[in-house]
């Protein structure tokens, strides 16, 4: 939603349930890192006062909270298992960056992402990662100019598929001092949180070694 169409959002959270902690938990990400990222299962979510969502058991709604823009408090509703399609509402600003706040002063190594849950997978492991708004949006100059100055070497993983190789191309003419890569097609996987899913933290842990191992012999 662009931010001349601004929509107020409205959430009753709740605690976590068991089947909810387990879903996330399938992707190696705790209630420690769900707390950490202001991430929050929803009962209800309303839009411009109306009702729009009810979580239920095979419908779950998880809600990541951006903090207040001009006096709004700022959601993106993921709802992981819907079958329209659309698995997102939100009111953040295009601008906005996931898992900004979270990164640490400075470091040896970013990664930037695609989606928040990529962040906190990543974010498990001790990696330092964040996410544009959309997966065809990338952060602004000025903030990359400011992440280069904090982080000694920037990754770009987007998605293995036709649209996240398209998008990196076009970034790596834009900015060809970025590292870009994704994740090999062979293990069937488009991301890091279905390379957990699929391989669990064991072998996702050794894919990162293997990446590290490439990136210092550049």
């Amino acid at each position: 939603i662009e931010e001349k169409e601004f929509s107020k959002i409205q959430v009753e959270i709740q605690n976590f349930t068991e089947l909810e902690l387990k879903w996330w938990n399938k992707y190696g990400i705790t209630p420690e890192i769900l707390k950490n990222f202001n991430v929050y299962s929803c009962k209800h979510v309303w839009l411009n006062g109306n009702l729009m969502l009810k979580s239920q058991q095979n419908f779950p709604l998880f809600g990541y909270y951006g903090d207040k823009y001009q006096g709004n408090e700022l959601w993106r509703i993921y709802m992981p298992k819907t079958k329209s399609g659309f698995k997102f509402m939100g009111n953040w600003p295009t601008k906005k960056i996931q898992g900004y706040d979270q990164l640490p002063k400075k470091g040896k190594l970013l990664v930037i992402t695609k989606a928040l849950k990529d962040v906190m997978v990543l974010n498990s492991f001790g990696i330092a990662a964040c996410a544009p708004n959309s997966e065809t949006q990338f952060i602004s100059d000025s903030v990359l100019k400011e992440l280069k100055e904090r982080f000694e070497n920037i990754i770009v993983l987007f998605d293995s598929d036709l649209t996240g190789i398209t998008f990196m191309n076009k970034l790596k003419k834009k900015y060809p001092e970025l590292i870009y890569t994704w994740i090999p097609k062979k293990y069937g996987a488009k991301d890091i949180s279905d390379f957990y899913k699929m391989y669990k933290r064991k072998e996702t842990l050794s894919l990162i070694k293997e990446f590290v191992l490439w990136l210092k012999s550049k």
